[in-house]
């Protein structure tokens, strides 16, 4: 029996390495911004558009962590401590290129990896969990909450 949550791991793993997150345009002032800055700050858009795909998950792509959070809480979606592949991962906040701390999403895939928007790469990469090889690594990033939605078990018809 395939589910949604089939669906959604294989629609996001086909997306590491894809260009397709780069830009994400924003009104403001009367002119059209990137708010992705090329890529640099794409993690939000990466995730809620992949979940805007299916309907019901999310009402819309967001471009900050805060929004998509609140979008994906009114849609439905809550905390969990088991994960299971195609929950949302939300990492504690880490100083980024900006020079600002900022939460980081991405998708729980198994036991040991994750997909997310890098910044260095500008595009989804296959990853640890936490970023590094072991908790004591620097660049290791604590995870603290993985998201479900009950619309992910059900099954679905091709």
């Amino acid at each position: 029996m395939l589910t949604l949550k089939d669906k959604l791991v294989e629609t996001v793993l086909n997306s590491a390495g894809s260009k397709d997150f780069q830009h994400f345009y924003l009104k403001k002032d009367n002119r059209w911004i990137d708010v992705a800055r090329d890529g640099q700050v794409a993690c939000a858009i990466f995730v809620s558009r992949k979940l805007a795909e299916f309907r019901g998950l999310i009402k819309n792509p967001h471009a900050t962590v805060e929004s998509t959070l609140k979008d994906m809480r009114a849609s439905g979606w809550y905390k969990i401590d088991t994960p299971q592949p195609g929950a949302v991962i939300l990492w504690e906040k880490k100083i980024q290129t900006d020079g600002q701390p900022h939460h980081h999403l991405g998708f729980y895939i198994d036991t040991d990896k994750a997909i997310s928007h890098s910044d260095q790469t500008r595009t989804p990469i296959i990853h640890s969990l936490n970023f590094g090889s072991n908790d004591k690594d620097r660049s290791a990033r604590k995870i603290e909450t993985f998201y479900w939605h009950l619309h992910l078990d059900e099954s679905i018809s091709l």
